[in-house]
C-alpha cells in the first residue's frame, strides 16, 4: 500500500517538474515575443491576482498526506462493512 502511494507521489513529482520544464520553455519563447504579442493585444499584459488564485484553487493537487489520511480513512471504513479488520 505505501509503496503505491510512494510511486504515485514520485510520478505526481516528475509531471510537476515536466511542466515546470515546459513553462520554462514557453516563458522564453515569449519572452521575445512579448512586445509585438501585447501592442496588437494577442495576449494580454497583466496578471489578474483574484483570477490567477481562483484558477489555481479550481486545479488543486492533493499532497502526498491529504492521500494518506484518505487512503487510512477509506481502508478503515472498508473495514468496518464486514471486510477485514485489524
Amino acid at each position: 500500500m505505501g509503496i503505491t502511494i510512494m510511486s504515485k507521489a514520485e510520478d505526481f513529482s516528475q509531471q510537476l517538474q515536466e511542466h515546470g520544464q515546459q513553462l520554462a520553455r514557453i516563458e522564453r519563447l515569449l519572452a521575445g515575443q512579448k512586445e509585438t504579442l501585447t501592442s496588437v493585444r494577442a495576449i494580454p499584459h497583466y496578471v489578474d491576482r483574484a483570477e490567477l488564485a481562483s484558477w489555481l484553487r479550481r486545479n488543486r493537487v492533493k499532497t502526498v498526506q491529504e492521500i494518506e489520511q484518505e487512503a487510512t480513512t477509506f481502508i478503515r471504513a472498508k473495514g468496518q462493512k464486514g471486510g477485514v479488520s485489524k
